[in-house]
């Protein structure tokens, strides 16, 4: 009797972490697609406003017309290089286009809770985007070992600010990155090309991107720069 009710014990622990597997893979699957379908929107509503083509839109970020299609559809998973080369052909900062609703704003933004933007060695998810003088995007950042993450610049006056978490990272400037461990602080011009690199195997870091007071909303709550 002891040996059975063992094993129903055990069978009993196995389903309960198997549905908890379940749950967390659907709540995933879910994020997923709602990071996809507030990519589309921001993005149709950005090109829309700015009178751009398809096919416009799609030469100056270096996409096929057919990814920016299935994008704006909501049906294409984004990625941190593709929203990144979108933004920077758009002159939004990442924010614009990954912020699920420009119009409230979180108080509580809990792990998990946010969808993650996902690229070959980075994942970025947007804790917050608070507006004021100037335009802030808050990004909870991960980045994994490999080959450094590259950007060559948002608008001019863009600062960012790095804080790491955990792991240790090289980032700043392409023409002199420094090296941080966790609890470092690093402030850089973020309109020159810059990098961020893990050190070791992961490394997490909260990153502020203040962009310059002469960004103008746009209706969606996004912005972009003007003369930049």
């Amino acid at each position: 009797m002891v040996d059975a009710s063992s094993k129903l014990d055990t069978l009993h622990g196995l389903a309960c972490r198997r549905a908890r597997l379940v749950r967390s893979l659907i709540r995933r699957h879910d994020l997923v697609n709602d990071l996809a379908r507030s990519v589309g929107a921001n993005l149709r509503r950005a090109r829309l406003e700015r009178g751009l083509s398809l096919a416009q839109v799609a030469a100056m970020a270096e996409l096929s017309r057919t990814t920016l299609t299935n994008l704006e559809a909501g049906t294409a998973n984004p990625t941190v290089e593709t929203v990144w080369a979108l933004s920077q052909a758009l002159d939004l900062n990442l924010g614009a286009l990954i912020d699920p609703d420009p119009e409230q704003r979180p108080v509580v933004v809990r792990r998990g809770e946010q969808a993650t933007l996902s690229g070959l060695v980075m994942d970025v998810r947007l804790l917050a985007q608070p507006r004021g003088m100037s335009s802030i995007d808050l990004l909870d950042v991960t980045i994994r070992g490999g080959d450094p993450q590259r950007s060559d610049g948002h608008a001019h006056g863009t600062v960012e600010h790095i804080v790491v978490r955990s792991g240790r990272v090289r980032v700043g400037p392409v023409t002199g990155p420094v090296d941080l461990e966790p609890g470092d602080y690093v402030t850089f011009r973020g309109d020159g090309a810059h990098l961020y690199e893990a050190l070791s195997d992961q490394a997490e870091m909260l990153v502020v991107i203040c962009y310059p007071a002469t960004m103008v909303g746009l209706p969606d709550g996004g912005s972009r720069p003007t003369g930049s």
